[in-house]
């Protein structure tokens, strides 16, 4: 008796996950949505004076420079040696010393999709910037023109060279920037 008791318990827990209907998968969210996202994240990034490593992409931070006699900090753009050498593509700009740089974080897919997007998964940002920087390292892998604006600047390849310019509300609207305050704070 008992042995048919846990028998019909166990085809009842077995039916019951059989009986679990097939669904189709959602189709992908737009990448539209997960451009939207990557840029929040790092505008969020910046504003707060923290530098990003987005994976097998590139760095966006801040740096901290010496003009006459004051430090000021300046944004900076950097395509990391994975995606220059995947896809053939030329350095941007050599590397702050890192007492130079700003304090960087890692690209956290979970932190985007859950701070930054609409309704995004984890799972989505991650596929979708993937897909994002393979077409961006393709088209410059061949050489052609692509652009890719953000709400912080724009970044464009050509000739397999990359160039980025920020926007002068992060570059700042003189040669020096945003003061010395800022400095202290990007280091500190």
């Amino acid at each position: 008796r008992i042995l048919a008791t846990a028998e019909r318990r166990r085809h009842r827990s077995f039916g019951a996950s059989q009986r679990v209907e097939a669904t189709e998968p959602s189709p992908p969210p737009p990448l539209s949505e997960v451009v939207t996202t990557i840029d929040r994240y790092i505008s969020s990034c910046l504003e707060s004076k923290r530098g990003i490593v987005v994976p097998t992409f590139c760095r966006i931070g801040w740096q901290v420079l010496r003009l006459r006699g004051r430090s000021i900090t300046r944004p900076f753009f950097q395509l990391l040696d994975t995606f220059c050498r995947s896809f053939n593509v030329k350095p941007t700009q050599i590397v702050p010393d890192a007492d130079k740089a700003c304090k960087f974080e890692p690209f956290n897919f979970t932190k985007a999709a859950i701070r930054f997007s609409p309704g995004l998964t984890k799972d989505n940002v991650f596929v979708g910037l993937r897909a994002i920087v393979n077409q961006l390292g393709e088209v410059a892998a061949r050489g052609g023109p692509v652009q890719w604006e953000l709400s912080f600047g724009k970044l464009a390849f050509k000739d397999r060279a990359a160039h980025f310019s920020f926007n002068a509300a992060f570059a700042g609207h003189d040669a020096g920037g945003p003061s010395e305050g800022d400095a202290s704070e990007c280091l500190g």
